[in-house]
């Protein structure tokens, strides 16, 4: 190899060796490429690439601008005398798009596609990924060099070409989503490259594969369709559901439902029992409009706001004039009043010991008698009872009598408070604030965020403390979507409902009431800490007493996952 042939493969710009007469004695690789970009890469004599190439003189180095095809390039001319005499000229071309190895090694090493177009839409370079998005093979790279792609691409029905279209119209940076016929879709950026004449010279285009992207966003799309159309069924349901019929969409509220449904149909005593405020009355007047004895009354009795010295003239009524002040016709008691209906007994658990031997010779015999008189009264009720005391409360036979209890007790329905249920808070929640939108004439709504976050309260008030957050959030709140602040504030309103409290029903020893404490404040500790050392920490005492307690059945720890 002679030696100007090495110094020709040693440069990184095109560099073509030429005899005075115009043949090419020698090209390097990069002069190549850049013949093939020229559809030039059969020619032997310079002149027909540049007819007006000025060589100059032996040992002179000089240049000038030349235009090749659609290029216009500085070429730099080197005359020189090479070993066996002949007169040679090296040409060393200005490095472009089209050439450079080290802007090809840039591109190719990247993620995104790179497409590197010229001012007239002719292909300078692409790496790999670009390739394959235009629809060439990678082992065409070579012969897809120098294409014009507007022209083909248009042929082939692909839309490349309209965003190197509109960065050669506007010159500047446009973005777009192209999507292909095989089903992918890529975003691009086209950037217009100029001169130093602030002519357009390149148009560089950057692409990714955002396919994925566009499919998760469909999918994202779908599932929020069928959210807002589960949340308008909801709706519907809300509004054309019986407005008196108690919320369902939980497992356990379908079963409480479902066996109510079922003794719904007979006349035996039920009793329902479950937290405070978890819907006891709503069940019980679904059971009764579910009844033969729908359409007769429904009387209910809350025992524990009756005083003791007046419950039982409630329930039994008097004779006239059985008691000094009394009504001279007398009265009905409420008993009477549910003849042939439902009578529903709440807080059953709070009627005085007295008057539940009484109720009891009621329900056996079917006959009552008015305060003051000795005539019989049949009467024909359905009982149905309710009670926030727990089963062992209710067999302490110094509390409520055990025969009264087993006699009302024939059918128990256990109802679960708000929180083991949650999948009936949103259902709830947009009941009621239906109805105080109604009520108070408002429009309040409620973000999804806020919606979600009221179903992590524990709601220990159940329902009741549910509907009257509502009833809050729509009276201080003006027409709108209500935030998570407002909410807070609402919630907070609510006082210290959240943290069990100490409540004295009846008197204890000293004993006991240390013992309550105890359990209360131990097992809230080890709640919150997770281990016995923590809480035995935080309430200032030894853990041995903690294990004492378990150990004796004191406090109830479960064991903690």
């Amino acid at each position: 190899m002679k030696y100007y042939e090495q110094l020709a493969d040693a440069a990184a710009n095109p560099v073509i060796i030429m005899a005075t007469d115009g043949m090419i004695l020698h090209k390097n690789e990069s002069a190549r490429t850049l013949l093939k970009y020229l559809k030039a890469e059969l020619c032997t004599d310079v002149f027909e690439l540049i007819p007006n190439l000025e060589l100059g003189a032996e040992g002179v180095f000089s240049y000038q601008n030349v235009a090749l095809r659609n290029l216009r390039l500085l070429v730099f001319v080197y005359a020189f005398v090479s070993n066996d005499g002949t007169s040679c000229r090296a040409l060393l071309f200005e490095d472009t798009p089209v050439s450079s190895k080290l802007i090809f090694q840039i591109i190719q090493a990247t993620d995104e596609s790179i497409t590197v177009i010229d001012c007239n839409g002719i292909l300078e370079s692409a790496n790999d990924s670009a390739l394959l998005y235009i629809g060439r093979d990678i082992e065409e790279r070579d012969a897809s060099i120098g294409e014009d792609l507007q022209q083909t691409l248009i042929d082939k029905g692909l839309l490349y070409h309209t965003l190197n279209t509109a960065v050669r119209k506007e010159k500047k940076i446009i973005r777009k989503n192209i999507s292909y016929s095989n089903g992918k879709v890529v975003t691009y950026t086209g950037t217009p490259v100029f001169d130093d004449e602030q002519n357009l010279k390149h148009v560089v285009l950057t692409g990714r594969d955002v396919s994925r992207l566009v499919e998760l966003e469909n999918h994202l799309n779908e599932l929020e369709q069928i959210k807002n159309d589960y949340y308008e069924q909801l709706m519907m349901l809300v509004k054309t559901r019986g407005k008196q019929d108690p919320v369902c969409s939980s497992k356990k509220m379908e079963y409480v439902l479902g066996l109510a449904s079922k003794v719904a149909q007979t006349d035996v005593p039920i009793f329902l029992t479950g937290e405070s405020g978890v819907g006891k009355e709503e069940v019980a007047r679904y059971i009764h409009r579910n009844s033969d004895r729908g359409e007769k009354p429904f009387i209910a009795i809350n025992c524990a706001a009756i005083p003791e010295q007046l419950i039982e003239s409630e329930l039994f009524g008097f004779a006239g004039g059985s008691f000094t002040g009394a009504n001279k016709s007398g009265k009905k008691g409420l008993l009477e009043e549910a003849n042939g209906g439902t009578f529903f007994l709440d807080e059953i658990g709070e009627l005085p010991f007295s008057v539940q031997s009484k109720l009891l010779r009621v329900v056996q015999e079917g006959t009552m008698y008015h305060i003051g008189s000795t005539a019989p009264i049949n009467i024909d009720v359905r009982y149905i009872s309710a009670t926030n005391l727990t089963e062992t409360e209710l067999k302490n036979s110094t509390r409520f009598r055990r025969d009264l209890y087993y006699r009302l007790c024939v059918v128990p329905i256990h109802i679960p408070p708000l929180r083991e249920r949650k999948d009936d808070i949103i259902p709830l929640v947009s009941q009621f604030l239906e109805s105080f939108n109604t009520k108070y004439n408002k429009n309040i709504r409620l973000s999804n965020k806020v919606m979600r976050k009221m179903t992590r309260f524990d709601w220990v008030g159940n329902v009741r403390e549910l509907k009257n957050v509502v009833e809050r959030l729509v009276i201080l709140s003006n027409d709108g979507i209500v935030d998570d602040e407002q909410l807070q504030l609402a919630i907070d309103m609510e006082g210290d409902e959240h943290g069990e409290k100490i409540i004295i029903k009846n008197l204890m020893t000293i004993a006991e009431a240390h013992d309550l404490v105890d359990k209360i404040l131990i097992e809230e500790a080890y709640s919150q800490y997770g281990t016995i050392i923590d809480a035995a920490k935080a309430l200032d005492i030894f853990p041995s007493t903690i294990h004492r307690k378990r150990n004796a059945g004191k406090v109830n720890l479960p064991e903690k996952k």
